[in-house]
């Protein structure tokens, strides 16, 4: 069996459809990278319950949204009146940022999950929902809206930045 080329401790047989059968061991790349697959599809690094990571094919996109939290206490619930967030589109995850963030002004990411027809509309919806939370004081006046997790300095460059 061919040795992985991101990690010669792993093997792989060369017949998988994901981007292992390639060479590429998902383990040994990061969170929420994207790669085409041996198959064509393009394939997502996702973890299970118990922590690892995993191929698993792309059919969504992901959201991230990093602001400044000011307070420990975050709504449950924000009203957002101007319109409804997508059906397709959830909540995934809240958590402290990186140092990399941090050290731009931004200590705290959402990531939201849902149907990439539904892109405009949800970050139309985002906007509103984070105007609202600065509205309260949750937050400070700006955040940042990323398609794409940000590894790298160059990752931030596909940005979109708004002042609430």
């Amino acid at each position: 069996m061919p040795k992985c080329k991101n990690d010669p401790t792993k093997n792989y047989k060369g017949d998988e459809p994901s981007p292992k059968g390639l060479g590429y061991s998902a383990h040994a790349c990061n969170l929420y990278d994207v790669m085409k697959g041996k198959d064509g599809k393009e394939w997502i690094v996702k973890q299970d319950k118990r922590g690892v990571k995993k191929w698993v094919v792309n059919n969504q996109i992901y959201l991230f949204v990093f602001f400044e939290n000011k307070t420990d206490k975050w709504p449950k619930q924000l009203r957002v009146k101007e319109n409804k967030k997508p059906t397709s589109w959830k909540f995934s995850m809240s958590d402290w940022t990186f140092d990399q963030m941090r050290k731009i002004g931004y200590n705290t990411e959402h990531s939201w999950v849902g149907s990439k027809k539904d892109k405009k509309e949800m970050i139309k919806y985002l906007k509103e929902y984070y105007k609202e939370a600065y509205k309260k004081d949750y937050i400070s006046n700006k955040i940042m809206i990323l398609e794409k997790y940000p590894h790298t300095n160059n990752d931030l460059r596909s940005s979109i930045k708004y002042k609430l």
